[in-house]
């Protein structure tokens, strides 16, 4: 028995080594490259990019991850060709400046040198995934590359898309669950972006006269979109193929400096052309302010004083109303059987009193594309996730975690329903508004709430 109990031990040590040889076997075929924000794990062997973590983002206390996992391989083939000769590196470098960290590999065959580069900026989301290859032959010779994002973990929560700009600056967006296996496009192109909720991975190319292809091939478990490049070089040229790559947050003001109409991969919704410009005040009051918080304040008052003419408005009409109720009242009971008789004798009070019982309605109807395109800017653009305010309000972007601010916006909405006396239920409206709003994103809350607060001050004045 004892001899058995050996055995047993034995034959356990030695399956823990053999699994600890592969654990470590696995893990020297990677390398891990970081900037400030970015932390990337690469195939040493080949480059691919296997894993990236966004440093300054954490979900669930945990960092980031993006779901997208970048292949990128280099093929000889003969012209007209469907057959492929894939091109393995060997040898690997790493240099390290203060700008920059840059990884190289390098190999020759038949008379062909080719180079395969990573380069990451020091404070940046941006870097390059670059080719170049030296024809010392005396032939034309034909390479593809494939830039192949695989699409991980899919999860509809995520809301993955791809979207890119052509060279006519035509902007084509797919949801990666709905799009069959397809090519897209067969040119060149702006940039290409699969997102994620607030994330983008962006594939900018280099404008140049190689032939591009645009695929995606939708399967069970992962979305692969494929960028292939068919490149001619001549005899005794070097050709260089460059691409940079953004992988983290659609930070506006970053966008413009990378590629044309990025923003466009931001979804503002049907009111787009009134989210944009709310976007771009906001970020020229946040560059004085640097805080989203108080830039949402100051943005509220700006409203207010924009609205003042059209809320002054509303508030006459319905004193107005307010003011012939009783004489509505009297009617009623005057004609009380006589419907026909009750319509036309409110119509000409109405008539009298110069007042249109739809303009109310109309004028709050003018003030909800406003809210709703406020809403997308701070829901959609990632400048305001993790965007700290006060005390306990961490992030504009999502819900209160304490509901400390929907609490805060329904006593608000009180303040101003105690002054209307024609109000019936004063304490229904908040609370149905405190029930809907729980899960809010913070920023609208401290909007919503800032803005019941002025409006009561103006009661108060006028």
């Amino acid at each position: 028995m004892n001899s058995f109990k050996k055995i047993i031990i034995i034959l356990i040590v030695i399956f823990s080594s053999f699994v600890q040889g592969k654990k470590n076997q696995y893990n020297n075929n990677y390398i891990y490259i970081k900037n400030n924000v970015l932390l990337i794990k690469i195939n040493k062997f080949n480059g691919n990019i296997h894993k990236i973590k966004l440093l300054k983002y954490q979900n669930n206390k945990l960092i980031k991850k993006l779901n997208n996992k970048i292949n990128t391989t280099i093929y000889k083939i003969k012209k007209n060709d469907f057959n492929k000769q894939n091109i393995y590196f060997q040898n690997k470098n790493i240099f390290y400046n203060k700008k920059y960290v840059k990884i190289l590999w390098k190999i020759k065959k038949n008379n062909i040198i080719y180079y395969k580069y990573i380069i990451l900026d020091k404070n940046s989301y941006k870097f390059y995934l670059n080719f170049k290859i030296k024809n010392n032959t005396n032939k034309i010779i034909y390479h593809k590359i494939y830039y192949k994002f695989i699409n991980l973990e899919n999860n509809l929560n995520n809301i993955n898309n791809i979207s890119y700009l052509n060279e006519k600056d035509k902007f084509e967006k797919y949801n990666l669950y709905d799009t069959k296996n397809k090519t897209i496009y067969n040119t060149n192109l702006n940039w290409i972006s699969i997102s994620e909720k607030n994330f983008s991975t962006i594939l900018i190319p280099e404008k140049n006269n190689i032939i591009h292809n645009l695929y995606i091939n939708n399967k069970k478990n992962n979305n692969i979109i494929k960028y292939v490049n068919t490149i001619e070089i001549k005899p005794k040229q070097t050709k260089i193929i460059k691409y940079k790559l953004w992988t983290g947050p659609n930070l506006t003001k970053n966008f413009s400096n990378l590629s044309k109409k990025l923003d466009l991969n931001i979804d503002y919704g049907k009111f787009w052309f009134i989210s944009k410009p709310i976007l771009k005040i906001l970020i020229y009051i946040n560059n004085f302010t640097n805080n989203w918080g108080y830039s949402i304040i100051i943005i509220t008052l700006i409203f207010k004083i924009i609205m003042y003419p059209i809320n002054k408005w509303q508030d006459i009409i319905l004193n107005k109303i307010t003011y012939i109720q009783p004489k509505i009242e009297d009617i009623k009971t005057k004609y009380k059987n006589k419907k026909q008789k009750i319509n036309n004798k409110v119509l000409n009070l109405y008539k009298k009193y110069n007042i249109n019982p739809l303009m109310g309605f109309i004028l709050i109807l003018i003030q909800i594309p406003l809210f709703i395109s406020l809403y997308n800017v701070i829901s959609q653009t990632t400048e305001f996730k993790n965007a700290k305010f006060l005390f306990w309000i961490k992030d504009l972007s999502t819900y209160d975690k304490y509901y400390i601010l929907p609490l805060l916006m329904g006593i608000s909405m009180l303040l101003t329903q105690k002054q209307d006396n024609y109000s019936i239920n004063i304490f229904f409206t908040p609370i149905i508004f405190v029930i809907l709003s729980l899960y809010f994103p913070s920023g609208i809350l401290l909007y919503y709430t800032i803005n019941n607060l002025i409006t009561f001050i103006q009661q108060k004045i006028w």
